[in-house]
C-alpha cells in the first residue's frame, strides 16, 4: 500500500467519525470557548501519534498484536489489546447505528430500518473480506469522489451565518474537561490507531501526516462551528444530526439532488461504509492472530452477525447516547494505552539493540 492510500485512509476515517456524533458532543461539553475543546483533542492526537509511530518504527513490517506479543507475550498482549478489540466491535455498533437512522430519515424514508442496517453491514463485510489493499484502492476512489461534495455539502450554508453566535469566544476555566461528552468526543481523534494495523516496512512519520492533522483539525472546527454560528448554541445542541440541518438552510434549486441535505447524507454515508470495513477489519485480524484463528471469511460473519444483531437492540436515540458514554472509556483506553505500549517497546528494543 502507497502512502497515498494511507493518508487518504487516515483523513477518510477522521472524517467519518468527525461527520456523525462530534459536533453534537463538543456542544454539549461547553457553551462557549468551542474551539479550545477542539484544539486541546486536535494536539493530544498529535502527541500520542508521536508515541505510537516512534514505537511502530522499531518494528518494522509488524502490526500491533505483534509487536507487543513480540514484547511482552502472548497472553499478556492478548489482555492488553482485548479492550482494543472491545472498542473497535462497539464502536462499529454505534456508528452504525447513528448512520442508519439518518439514511433512514434523509435518503430512504419508506425503507425499514432493518434492511437499510443489513446494507450497511454486507457491504463492509465484503469490502474487509477483500483485504485493506482492496479497502484502500475503494477508499482513494470515493476519497476523490466524495470529498467536493463533503466541502459543498458542509460550506455552502456560510451565507446564512450569524457572527455573534461566536461570542463568548474563551472558556477561562476550561470546565468541560470535568464533562463526559468531551471524553465520548475524542473517538474522532481515535483515526491514528489504525496505522498500528498496516505492516509496513516504512512506517508513516509524523511529519508525513502533518498536513493530514491540519486538514482533520480543519473539518473538526467547521462540523461544530457552521451549525454553531448558524443556530446559536441553545438551539444547535438539540439538534440529533446538526451538520445535516445546517446544509438544510440553504435551497439551491440548481442542486441535482434537489435537496441538499442529501448531499451530506450520501457523503457522509460513503465515508462511513470505507470507516465501518476498516474497522472491521482490524478487529477479524487481531480476532484470528490473538484469540480464534478462524479463516477471514467467518470471522468476518461472525461479527457482522453480532453487530447487526446488537445493532438491532438500540431502539431511541437516548440509549444510542448511553453507550457511547459507556464506549468512551474503552476509546480512552486504547489511545493512551496503547501508544504507551509501543513507545515503551520501542524504547526497550532499541535501548538492547544499541
Amino acid at each position: 500500500m502507497n502512502k497515498r492510500m494511507v493518508l487518504a485512509l487516515f483523513i477518510q476515517l477522521h472524517l467519518a467519525a468527525i461527520l456523525s456524533l462530534y459536533a453534537t458532543k463538543i456542544l454539549e461539553s461547553t457553551n462557549s470557548g468551542h474551539w479550545e475543546a477542539i484544539l486541546i483533542a486536535c494536539l493530544l492526537e498529535v502527541l500520542l501519534a508521536w508515541l505510537y509511530l516512534s514505537g511502530l518504527s522499531a518494528f518494522p513490517g509488524k502490526h500491533i498484536g505483534e509487536i507487543i506479543r513480540e514484547a511482552a507475550g502472548a497472553w499478556a498482549a492478548r489482555a492488553i489489546l482485548l479492550p482494543f478489540v472491545a472498542y473497535i466491535f462497539f464502536y462499529l455498533v454505534l456508528q452504525n447505528r447513528y448512520q442508519i437512522v439518518k439514511i433512514n430519515i434523509v435518503v430512504l424514508p419508506s425503507t425499514p430500518l432493518w434492511a437499510v442496517l443489513l446494507l450497511n453491514m454486507v457491504l463492509p463485510f465484503y469490502a474487509a473480506c477483500k483485504g485493506i489493499h482492496a479497502i484502500a484502492r475503494m477508499g482513494l476512489a470515493l476519497f476523490i469522489t466524495f470529498m467536493p461534495f463533503v466541502l459543498f455539502s458542509l460550506f455552502i450554508s456560510y451565507q446564512n451565518f450569524e457572527w455573534r453566535n461566536i461570542f463568548p469566544i474563551w472558556q477561562p476555566k476550561l470546565t468541560f474537561v470535568a464533562e463526559q461528552p468531551f471524553y465520548t468526543s475524542l473517538f474522532a481523534f481515535s483515526g491514528f490507531l489504525f496505522l498500528g494495523m498496516l505492516s509496513l516496512n516504512k512506517p508513516v512519520k509524523l511529519r508525513k501526516l502533518g498536513p493530514s492533522m491540519l486538514l482533520v483539525a480543519a473539518f473538526g472546527f467547521a462540523s461544530v462551528y457552521v451549525p454553531l454560528l448558524i443556530f446559536g448554541q441553545e438551539t444547535a445542541i438539540r439538534f440529533q444530526y446538526p451538520v445535516t440541518m445546517a446544509s438544510d438552510t440553504i435551497d439551491l434549486e440548481w442542486v441535482v439532488f434537489d435537496w441538499l441535505p442529501t448531499f451530506s447524507v450520501v457523503s457522509s454515508s460513503a465515508l462511513g461504509m470505507i470507516e465501518s470495513s476498516v474497522l472491521l477489519w482490524m478487529a477479524m485480524t487481531l480476532v484470528r492472530k490473538l484469540y480464534l484463528p478462524l479463516p477471514d471469511k467467518w470471522l468476518a460473519a461472525i461479527l457482522s452477525i453480532a453487530m447487526y444483531i446488537c445493532s438491532m437492540q438500540i431502539h431511541n436515540v437516548q440509549t444510542l447516547n448511553r453507550f457511547f458514554s459507556m464506549n468512551a472509556a474503552l476509546c480512552l483506553y486504547s489511545m493512551i494505552i496503547l501508544p504507551l505500549t509501543l513507545g515503551l517497546s520501542g524504547w526497550r528494543k532499541r535501548r538492547t539493540t544499541s
